[in-house]
């Protein structure tokens, strides 16, 4: 990740039918978190569904 914390993303279809990510959990890694989040709840489920991470900051306000 650019803020230096390390993540590994598994095929774990055959088990449970999705990926699982793992990663290391940095105050900048949760702040991202955090901002995935509250743009999550203010998407109205139809408008823009893909969001790249770059417009983070911008659908939060």
């Amino acid at each position: 990740m650019p803020s230096g914390e390390r993540f590994c993303l598994c095929d774990t279809r055959a088990a449970n039918g999705a990926y699982t990510e793992l990663m290391e959990l940095s105050p900048a890694m949760l702040g991202s978190l955090a901002l995935m989040y509250q743009a999550h709840v203010k998407w109205d489920g139809m408008t823009d569904p893909v969001r790249g991470m770059d417009r983070l900051a911008e659908m939060t306000l």
